[in-house]
């Protein structure tokens, strides 16, 4: 028998909204990177290549699991090899008999026709299309739905004011929750959240929003860990949004260990005073560790004090963290920081395409912290070389942006196999520019904006003005031409 991939005909999609084409998903056996064979029908007659690629539409195709597998870890990847996420111990969901061909079609007078609760086969239920409202706007101090065993489905559950909506307790493998929304009238109180995880394996969560803008809102609105927790691995979260003064996801090791953690699609737009301190926190005590996070494609805006805190207090480790295609706004406060006053807070990799620049502090550190490793496009006024390559016809152009309205520094500039030139710059609205060494006369520099027929004819010359290069080409034909700029 086979089971539908849910993320079949799914457009992947870029930061800004466009369909990723050539995005790849591999599909290995669950816990591990044993890739298994994936099928284009539900016969299971026709594989799939392993890797999937999308189409040039950015979708992925149908693909049927064989529910022998039972469970499975689902990859996918830009292009070029960066992980978009990475999900495991999924269950593969087939029919509960029949195989070859797809089952006859079930009569819908037979069906539960009040859409909030519908029982399916195995360990779980399903809980689906549900309400929950109060007469009275207060606090309800008890969680709406509350699970304890596994493979669990919650999906479009909308609630006013829980101090606890979701539970899901140790034991609840697998489960799977999706499309969470709530709203609050009343203040749920201290140690409240939307979504708490006490433990288990396998727990995704996609799709946690609190629409509205308010004072109100739970302390935070996914918390996996705290008092009374068991041990929480291979937890995923996805697509958070929400302008309340909550904490989007808190990872709190403070009575059992946390691994394997996926964050992904974070997005905090919340109004100034109403913010929370941090969007997203990971924090340890006792004895208790936290291994292996990666968050990745979050937006938070200028309002929380830090975007993310990592919070190191206990004899145990915080640790294997990466970060990646994020952006943390505002002119104050800090970006990411590390707290440590216990145990070992270590082995992070932020890479170049998270951008904290605008914080007063991007990346702040208070107590002593080893093997934290910054790409330098992530640090502020700090830069590596950058080369530019290009194919300029003659009396033609090339321009280069800066991205600064003053920079400073030094440009190697080469045409050909022997032509190059090293030159000191500073484009600024008043610009200088020095050659350090030429192989000829013909190769130049100009404190000028060049049009592709400014400078003189049989020359190469660059220009500098106003943050931006320029590489004009006069010597009479076409030039491959490579720059390679360092900043000061």
């Amino acid at each position: 028998m086979s089971g539908f991939w849910p993320s079949s005909f799914t457009t992947i999609q870029d930061l800004n909204g466009k369909p990723i084409v050539g995005a790849k998903a591999y599909f290995y056996a669950a816990g591990t990177t044993t890739p298994i064979t994936v099928y284009r029908d539900y016969g299971l007659t026709t594989a799939h290549p392993n890797p999937l690629e999308t189409d040039g539409y950015g979708r992925f195709p149908a693909v049927f699991l064989d529910e022998a597998d039972e469970f499975y870890r689902v990859r996918v990847t830009t292009p070029g090899g960066s992980i978009l996420y990475d999900s495991d111990t999924l269950p593969i969901i087939g029919p509960t008999e029949g195989g070859g061909s797809p089952p006859a079609p079930v009569d819908p007078n037979s069906l539960l026709e009040t859409g909030d609760i519908k029982v399916r086969y195995g360990e779980g239920c399903r809980f689906t299309g549900i309400q929950f409202e109060l007469d009275t706007i207060t606090t309800r101090a008890n969680a709406w739905i509350r699970v304890a065993h596994s493979e669990c489905y919650i999906e479009d559950i909308f609630w006013q004011s829980a101090a606890l909506g979701i539970v899901v307790e140790n034991g609840g493998t697998a489960c799977r929750i999706k499309d969470v929304t709530g709203v609050y009238g009343a203040d749920p109180g201290a140690g409240s959240s939307m979504i708490r995880v006490l433990g288990a394996t396998g727990v995704t969560i996609d799709g946690v929003r609190i629409p509205t803008s308010s004072t109100l809102a739970p302390t935070a609105m996914v918390h996996a860990g705290g008092s009374g927790a068991s041990a929480i691995s291979g937890l995923s979260v996805e697509n958070t949004s929400g302008v309340g003064p909550c904490l989007h996801v808190h990872l709190q090791a403070s009575a059992a260990n946390i691994s394997h953690v996926i964050i992904n699609g974070v997005r905090y737009n919340g109004f100034a005073g109403t913010a929370p301190a941090q969007v997203i926190k990971l924090e340890t005590a006792s004895t208790f560790s936290i291994d292996g996070v990666s968050i990745s494609d979050f937006q938070i805006n200028s309002h929380p004090t830090a975007g993310i805190s990592l919070v190191q207090a206990s004899s145990g480790v915080l640790e294997n963290v990466t970060m990646s295609n994020g952006v943390i706004v505002g002119a104050s406060g800090n970006g990411v920081e590390f707290i440590r006053t216990a145990g070992t807070l270590g082995s992070v990799r932020i890479d170049g395409t998270v951008d904290a620049s605008e914080r007063a502090t991007p990346f702040s550190y208070s107590g002593t912290v080893s093997d934290i490793q910054i790409s330098p496009q992530a640090l502020p006024n700090v830069n590596s070389a950058f080369s530019y390559f290009f194919t300029i016809a003659d009396d033609s152009v090339a321009t280069i942006d800066l991205r600064r309205s003053v920079f400073s520094g030094a440009v190697h500039l080469t045409a050909g196999s022997a032509r190059h030139g090293i030159f000191t710059i500073r484009a600024a609205s008043t610009p200088t520019v020095s050659a350090n060494r030429v192989t000829d006369a013909n190769t130049v520099a100009t404190a000028a904006v060049l049009t592709g027929t400014t400078g003189t004819d049989g020359n190469l010359t660059l220009g500098v003005q106003s943050g931006v290069l320029y590489i004009e080409n006069r010597l009479g034909s076409s030039q491959s031409v490579s720059v390679t700029v360092m900043a000061a």
